[in-house]
C-alpha cells in the first residue's frame, strides 16, 4: 500500500511539471518571406497559409481544393493499378532473376507516382491552412 501511494505521488508530480511545458508553436513568415517560429502569436498577419493564397475567395480555395482533389483520386487509381500490374507480373515470373528485374523496372515508376501524391497532399494541406485562415479572419 505504500508503494501505490509513493507511485500516485510520483505520476501527480510528473503530470503536473508537464503541463507547465504544453504550449502552442506557432509558425511566422516575415516580409522577407523567413521561416520562424514562436512560442507567441506572430507579430504579423503574414503566416504561411495567409500569404499562400492572398486575394482568393472562400469559394476561390474550394474550387482549387475540389481539383486537387480529383488529381489526388486519379494518382491513387493509377497507384492501385501499377501496383497491380507489378503483382501480376511478379506471379508470371519464373525464377528469382525475373522477379528481381520485375521489381526493378517497377521501382521508378511508383517513385515517381507517390512523389506526385506527395506534392498533391502538400498543395492540399497548404489550401486548406488558407481557406481555414481565411474563414477565422474578423469580418468588418
Amino acid at each position: 500500500m505504500k508503494n501505490l501511494t509513493h507511485i500516485a505521488i510520483i505520476i501527480s508530480a510528473l503530470s503536473t511539471s508537464n503541463s507547465a511545458y504544453a504550449t502552442e508553436i506557432y509558425k511566422c513568415i516575415d516580409e522577407n518571406a523567413q521561416i520562424s517560429f514562436s512560442f507567441s502569436v506572430c507579430s504579423s498577419v503574414d503566416t504561411v497559409a495567409r500569404e499562400k493564397h492572398v486575394g482568393m475567395t472562400f469559394e476561390e480555395q474550394m474550387d482549387q481544393l475540389e481539383i486537387i482533389d480529383k488529381e489526388i483520386s486519379r494518382l491513387n487509381r493509377q497507384f492501385r493499378d501499377l501496383k497491380l500490374e507489378e503483382e501480376y507480373s511478379l506471379q508470371s515470373a519464373e525464377g528469382i532473376q525475373a522477379e528481381r528485374q520485375i521489381r526493378k523496372d517497377y521501382e521508378k515508376p511508383t517513385h515517381d507516382l507517390l512523389d506526385r501524391l506527395f506534392m498533391e497532399k502538400e498543395k492540399r494541406g497548404q489550401l486548406m491552412e488558407g481557406s481555414i485562415a481565411l474563414l477565422s479572419q474578423p469580418h468588418s
